[in-house]
C-alpha cells in the first residue's frame, strides 16, 4: 500500500483538528484525522492512502474557538508503492497506472482495471 509519512505537532487549547485529504477527480476521501492538543513534541503520523488513480493531497489544519495554539507539519513523504511503475514500449499504460499489452488494446475486452 502507498504511504504517506510525515511529523505533525498539534500544541495549544485553541487547536481543533489535523485531517488529511486525497482529492481524486473531485472527489475527497479523508485518509487521516488527529484533534486537539497533542503536546510540546513533534509525532511521527502516517497515512495509507488507498486511490488507485492520480490524485491531489491536501492537508488542512482547524482552528478551534480561540488563538491559543499552534498546527504545523514538516518531512513529508511517500513510499515507493505511491509510484506507478512505468510501461514498456510494448506495454499500454491504463489510466489507473497499469500496464497492458499493446496487443490487449482495443481488442474487444475489458483488460484495464480502470
Amino acid at each position: 500500500n502507498c504511504r504517506l509519512y510525515f511529523y505533525y505537532s498539534m500544541y495549544g487549547s485553541g487547536i481543533d483538528s489535523l485531517n488529511i485529504y486525497t482529492n481524486s477527480s473531485g472527489l475527497l476521501k479523508l485518509m487521516w484525522s488527529k484533534t486537539g492538543d497533542h503536546g510540546r513534541t513533534w509525532k511521527h503520523g502516517v497515512a495509507t492512502l488507498t486511490v488507485k488513480t492520480s490524485y491531489t493531497i491536501i492537508f488542512e489544519g482547524i482552528r478551534g474557538h480561540n488563538d491559543k495554539g499552534d498546527i504545523a507539519i514538516d518531512d513529508i513523504s511517500l513510499s515507493d508503492e505511491c509510484f506507478a511503475p512505468s510501461c514498456t514500449m510494448e506495454q499500454f499504460t491504463c489510466s489507473d497506472g497499469d500496464c497492458v499489452s499493446q496487443q490487449q488494446r482495443c481488442d474487444w475486452n475489458n483488460d484495464c482495471s480502470d
